[in-house]
């Protein structure tokens, strides 16, 4: 077997990622190589040119490393393996990654690895694969600095979007979710891949799926009691209310609606993520891509 590891050195975790990688893959006796990244483009050229000769590409680093290397091997054949590095480690928590490095990178050249092939959310060109955010929790999200987030790790994303929801104004949206127009007030509006937060177990939803070729769409309309229970979903138990797409929005706090593409409008320049890095504002067209891209994870379990 033959592995290309793409390392992010500047990834919230201090560790000796090569005596690990070097042990785990040794054991294995998989031929591997590295390539140590400068900048956010290295991740993406490094994996278009390791895909064509590596049986599996892996990537040591945080969720915007991550998404950097799979648009990269979006559509192809070459397994991604994650090695969790980063603050949150999002991606490699929903699916069931292994946090600790040597036992990440002993299944990313384990012949029992599982592959699963995950959607991508499609947004000019370019792959995202968390949330795309507009309002009041993409604010939070733009704003938050390497220091908090070094320093509190997901919990300073709760803080910081608890803080940025009790200030919010609201914001005059227009929605096309499918085929399907309606508009209305919210502090926030989320399209997501991945329904978990961060560390903790924390999940907008619990029914959102990585796999399942739809978009998921989550709206906050009140910035008191939707924010809180938006941000904090699975402690305090609120979970979204699946909406009508034929009926439009509601008066409910926490609204989520199912799609394959949306297009969001709102009625002035308002702060825009995806997965985690500023994004140009609305409008908006996303668009799901399912199953494009293999991850590798863990064995299933029997029941």
């Amino acid at each position: 077997m033959k592995i290309f590891c793409i390392i992010n050195p500047a990834s919230g975790q201090d560790r000796p990622v090569l005596a690990v990688l070097n042990r785990a893959f040794a054991a294995a006796e998989a031929d591997w190589d590295v390539h140590v990244t400068k900048s956010a483009a290295d991740a993406r050229r490094a994996a278009q040119h390791a895909a064509e000769s590596s049986d599996v590409v892996a990537v040591y680093g945080g969720d915007g490393t991550v998404s950097e290397v799979a648009n990269a091997l979006l559509g192809g054949d070459t397994p991604l393996a994650l090695l969790p590095g980063g603050t949150g480690n999002v991606i490699a928590q929903e699916l069931g990654v292994p946090l600790e490095l040597s036992e990440a990178a002993a299944l990313a050249c384990s012949p029992n690895a599982r592959r699963l092939s995950i959607d991508a959310m499609m947004l000019r060109d370019r792959a995202y694969f968390l949330r795309i955010g507009v309002g009041a929790e993409a604010a939070a999200i733009v704003g938050a600095t390497r220091d908090r987030k070094d320093e509190l790790g997901w919990f300073g994303y709760v803080l910081g979007t608890l803080d940025a929801m009790r200030d919010a104004q609201p914001i005059e949206f227009r929605w096309r979710v499918d085929d399907v127009e309606f508009g209305g007030e919210a502090v926030a509006c989320m399209v997501a891949n991945i329904g978990r937060i961060g560390r903790g177990g924390l999940r907008f939803s619990e029914s959102i799926q990585a796999d399942d070729g739809l978009l998921d769409v989550l709206i906050i309309r009140d910035a008191r009691l939707g924010a809180v229970g938006a941000v904090t979903a699975s402690a305090l138990g609120a979970e979204p209310e699946m909406g009508d797409v034929s009926v439009g929005l509601t008066d409910i706090p926490f609204q989520r609606f199912q799609c394959r593409q949306i297009r969001i409008e709102t009625d002035r320049e308002v702060p825009a993520h995806g997965d985690g890095d500023a994004i140009d504002s609305v409008p908006l067209e996303i668009t799901v891509r399912p199953q494009c891209l293999p991850v590798l994870l863990p064995p299933a379990i029997d029941p």
